[in-house]
């Protein structure tokens, strides 16, 4: 265990860090909000003390606040527009194909025994109308598998990971939601799905959130 002596050191250092770099005191606002929790101890100032000493100069200036002066009409700014753009697109026709799941076949197969799919399970459990934030959803996309035939490397995507993690409000509190997807792989366990699993419930355990 570490003395008040090795504590308000470690501290000192962080604070001393922020000043210097910052000019403010971050650190003693953060600190002070640590110990203020029930489960506030020394180990949370080590960890934040960490991150400080470890944050080069570079990264640690104010943002320079945008006064709109960008000059939209250059070529510069249409290309990264356009480009910009492109990945958008890009983006959520994956994320379009992701929200399938395992494909039309098994969703048609998934229906047919009467069962919801995991995305329309999860909206009947969140307070109407509420918000739901899905966490890791391109999780298994770029997954890939030998043919143990050919040995050849083949693509093939586990959709979200085989299941859908995220925070959504249940009866007013904020929860972490965890929804087995059936269509994909018929529900097994890939180890993408075990770790999309677990860092769902470390992102729990970390905000106290029910899981």
């Amino acid at each position: 265990l570490l003395t008040s002596f090795d504590l308000a050191l470690h501290m000192y250092a962080a604070q001393s860090f922020f000043k210097r770099n910052i000019g403010c005191n971050t650190y003693s606002t953060v600190s002070k909000s640590l110990l203020s929790r029930p489960n506030g101890n020394c180990y949370a100032h080590l960890r934040l003390t960490a991150a400080c000493l470890s944050t080069t100069k570079a990264y640690t200036q104010p943002f320079r606040i945008l006064d709109g002066s960008v000059k939209k009409d250059t070529e510069t700014f249409k290309d990264n527009e356009q480009n910009m753009h492109k990945i958008i697109d890009e983006l959520n026709s994956t994320l379009k194909t992701i929200r399938v799941g395992g494909g039309q076949k098994a969703i048609e197969k998934h229906l047919a025994r009467g069962k919801m799919m995991a995305r329309e399970r999860i909206t009947k459990l969140l307070d109407p109308g509420s918000p739901f934030l899905e966490l890791s959803p391109l999780a298994g996309f770029g997954n890939t598998e030998v043919n143990e035939e050919t040995g050849i490397e083949e693509s093939k995507p586990i959709p979200a990971g085989g299941i859908i993690t995220g925070i959504g409000s249940i009866h007013g509190r904020d929860c972490m939601i965890v929804a087995n997807d059936a269509t994909v792989a018929a529900g097994i366990y890939h180890p993408i799905t075990v770790k999309k699993h677990i860092r769902a419930q470390e992102i729990a355990k970390e905000c106290n959130l029910p899981c």
